[in-house]
């Protein structure tokens, strides 16, 4: 079972290795759990990641989508390096799905979420044999197939919690806006992140977690930042039920 003492993930969506070491160490034993994409994990730092945080879940958002047997291969590896969280592609498909749900159920601290439609795509960049159908049309089949097979949380948009809550899924998302961000000295940019989600909005709506990372990475003051997030989620936390996957 993955816990996570706050619903904050912070995002570590960099590629300065020092940057990102001292960020860790600066908040890494505060927020929920800490997330490393490829542009980290590539250069081989999760072992010290994990060695420096061993009460903080890692969160490898690798999102793979391969063949069954290099996908179950491959999580089996982000295990040996650390990894309590990864994600895979929901769109890889029922085999890849079944493989990748081997490996969580191998392993009792294994969370494993498949992501749906990234949100950084409209309507508007679904490629042409996509496009008859909407997203959230895509989104509501792959969160049906992926609660069939047990999976217990997804990725996706705000628009789209209430279809995972539907299937009993609990909510990771990413893109969200801090209401607070100014208050901190953060000024974040989401010139990629296309379907947005509030802070406030997404845990009252019952999100088991949230992504945040340029608002602290680009803060003046990380530390301040990742505080004022915390106070915020505290004032809402009384109305939010279930932090745990069960």
């Amino acid at each position: 079972m993955v816990t996570l003492k706050n619903p904050f993930i912070l995002a570590l969506d960099v590629s300065d290795e020092s940057l990102a070491f001292d960020l860790a160490t600066q908040v890494g034993e505060r927020v929920g759990a800490i997330k490393l994409g490829p542009r980290l994990l590539m250069r081989g730092i999760a072992p010290r990641m994990a060695a420096l945080l061993p009460n903080t879940p890692l969160f490898f958002d690798i999102k793979l989508f391969d063949i069954p047997n290099t996908v179950e291969a491959s999580l089996e590896a982000a295990v040996e390096m650390g990894a309590k969280m990864v994600t895979v592609h929901g769109l890889g498909g029922r085999s890849m799905l079944q493989a990748a749900r081997r490996v969580e159920q191998r392993h009792s601290d294994l969370l494993v979420i498949p992501v749906t439609i990234l949100t950084s795509w409209t309507n508007q960049d679904l490629t042409a044999n996509f496009q008859s159908w909407s997203i959230r049309q895509h989104v509501s089949v792959l969160l049906e197939l992926v609660a069939d097979l047990g999976f217990r949380a997804v990725v996706c948009s705000q628009e789209e919690m209430d279809l995972a809550h539907g299937f009993g899924l609990k909510t990771v998302i990413p893109g969200v806006r801090l209401t607070h961000a100014n208050e901190a000295g953060a000024t974040v940019n989401f010139h990629d992140q296309k379907r947005v989600g509030d802070l406030k909005q997404v845990l009252q709506r019952g999100g088991w977690a949230v992504v945040l990372g340029r608002a602290v990475v680009e803060s003046p003051d990380p530390v301040q930042t990742v505080e004022t997030i915390l106070c915020e989620i505290a004032e809402l936390q009384r109305r939010i039920n279930g932090w745990g996957i069960e």
